[in-house]
């Protein structure tokens, strides 16, 4: 980060990529950054960007896939059972909605297997 925008003496101009990617390319590493506020230009069109930046994405004969997806067999058929069969037979158009509770619990077993695939190129 610019240390003139650190220091209150310079505004930052950026694009919403930037702010909104999970992997910070400002130096800040597992930090954050507390700022007084942003201006979002164009902001309605940013909208997708940022659900985007909060999405895993992963193919469904991928190992990671199968195994998250088992850390919720038991909430996601609360959901909607008929979807839910779509999603175990890889209907491409079926999903749903882990709750956020769910999730929450989970994080730890996410998180590692999230993890080794990341690492697993490396």
């Amino acid at each position: 980060m610019p240390d003139d925008f650190l220091n209150e003496k310079r505004i930052l101009i950026t694009n919403v990529q930037k702010l909104f990617n999970g992997v910070t390319v400002f130096g800040l590493g597992a930090k954050g950054l507390n700022l007084g506020s942003i201006v979002l230009d164009d902001s309605h069109a940013c909208i997708n960007v940022i659900k985007d930046s909060f999405k895993i994405r992963l193919e469904s004969e991928s190992q990671a896939y199968t195994d998250i997806l088992s850390l919720f067999v038991d909430e996601l058929p609360t959901q909607g059972m008929g979807t839910f069969a779509d999603i175990r037979n890889k209907e491409q158009d079926a999903f749903l909605k882990v709750p956020y509770w769910s999730w929450q619990e989970k994080t730890q077993e996410i998180a590692e297997i999230l993890y080794f695939i990341i690492n697993e190129d490396t």
